[in-house]
Formats: C-alpha cells, structure tokens, sequence
C-alpha cells in the first residue's frame, strides 16, 4: 500500500512541475510599464553616438527578450528565433554590426552607422508596440 501512495505522490508532483513549465516556458508579454520603461531608454539613446546607440540598442533587446523569459546572452536568445521578433534575419544582422563595433579594430562608415541605428531602433520600436 505504501508503494502505492509513493508513486502516487511521485507522478503528482512530476504532474504539478509539467504544468508549471508549460505555463512558464511560453514567451509572456510586456507589461505597460516595461513597455514605457524600454521606450524611455530608446530616447536616452538620441544623445548618444551612432556607435554607441547600436550597442545600448542591442543590450535594451537582450533585456527584452529576458523579461519575455528567453533566456541566455543575445546570441542565444536569437537563435531560439523567439516568435516575438518578425524580422530576425535584421536583427541578426544589427547584432553582427554591434559585434563589429565592440570586437573589431575595422572602421565603419558614419553614415552606415546612422542608417543601422536608425534600423535597430525601428525594429526595437516595432517589437515594443506589438
């Protein structure tokens, strides 16, 4: 009998843990306060460089893609291709000109600069507003 009541416990307890990752384990939703948080961020960025803009633009999508629970480093977040992002090849690309910026001694462009931080904040502004 007690054999029983062990297995019992054992498969509810396996059954209450199954439930709370299948609730916890889908990306949730940005409550309005973050939203107004994130957005708040995006216009300190308008006082920034071009350079600097695509950095603090990448670290903002990374602690987006946090509260939505997706978790890890940028590069992992993005290769779980979190269905909140509709564009993620863009995304990836923004990320590998931030790798660019922070990692390489290369000299870009300003004017490709402007255009790329112009890009990511529109993405930004478009996964905030969804």
């Amino acid at each position: 009998m007690s054999e029983f009541i062990f297995w019992g416990i054992f498969l509810l307890i396996i059954g209450i843990w199954m439930a709370f990752v299948v609730k916890y384990s889908k990306p949730r939703k940005l409550s309005k306060w973050r939203i107004a948080f994130y957005k708040d961020e995006l216009i300190k960025c308008d006082n920034y460089s071009n350079s600097e803009k695509i950095i603090k633009y990448d670290k903002i999508l990374n602690h987006i893609l946090k509260d939505c629970w997706i978790k890890g480093n940028l590069w992992d977040q993005l290769k779980k291709k979190p269905t909140i992002i509709k564009d993620i090849q863009e995304i990836w690309r923004l990320h590998k000109i931030r790798n660019i910026i922070a990692h390489d001694l290369t000299w870009m462009s300003e004017v490709k600069l402007e255009i790329d931080a112009i890009k990511y904040k529109k993405e930004l502004n478009k996964l905030l507003n969804n």
